[in-house]
């Protein structure tokens, strides 16, 4: 935003018969503005919240919040043997169903949140969509759902062996780094507007 108060491209891009862009006038308000950020803002504040260990913590100390469930045929009728496991081990299939820390919990409750940021919106309005929506989306959530509970439930919580193991010092860089990517993003800047 900044360096466009400053600069401005030598030329606008525009699709063949679109007319001209009128930027004239005040503006808008600060509270429709608002108004239009309100529902990101929410969601951002809800995803933020159910992202923290200790908030997901007290949300799974709730009562009936955490439902944990035995993978039937599996559980206990499977031996972990060398050399995924030392000594053999009788294998646990058990899926954690943490309806209330899961994040797509956060989405629904930031989106009925959201309902009273959005004009001529009823929550009537909102539960039809969210209907609707899971009607069209039948299949796709059923074969989604089976997939993830089976990787769940057969996973027993732990790290694959044979994964890569991502920690924070993967993806830690350098001072140095940050400067030189903002510095070559701003070369590529300059060039393209240059030779644009």
């Amino acid at each position: 935003m900044l360096l466009l108060k400053v600069w401005k491209p030598s030329r606008t891009f525009r699709f063949e018969g679109e007319p001209e862009s009128n930027l004239s006038g005040s503006g808008y308000p600060a509270s429709v503005v608002l108004r239009a950020w309100g529902p990101y803002i929410v969601l951002a504040v809800f995803v933020f919240f159910w992202g923290l260990g200790s908030f997901k913590a007290i949300l799974n100390g709730l009562p009936g919040t955490v439902f944990n469930i035995s993978w039937p045929g599996l559980d206990g009728e499977v031996m972990k043997t060398a050399p995924i496991v030392q000594a053999d081990a009788v294998y646990g299939a058990k899926f954690t169903f943490n309806w209330l820390s899961a994040g797509g919990t956060a989405i629904l409750l930031s989106g009925l949140v959201s309902v009273p940021f959005m004009p001529k919106y009823s929550f009537g309005k909102a539960v039809a969509c969210f209907f609707s929506t899971i009607y069209q989306l039948r299949f796709p959530v059923l074969t989604i759902a089976t997939i993830v509970f089976v990787s769940l439930a057969t996973s027993e919580n732990d790290d694959d062996p044979k994964g890569i193991v991502l920690t924070a010092d993967t993806f830690k860089t350098s001072g140095g780094f940050a400067v030189a990517s903002y510095a070559v993003m701003i070369i590529v800047a300059v060039l393209y507007a240059v030779f644009w």
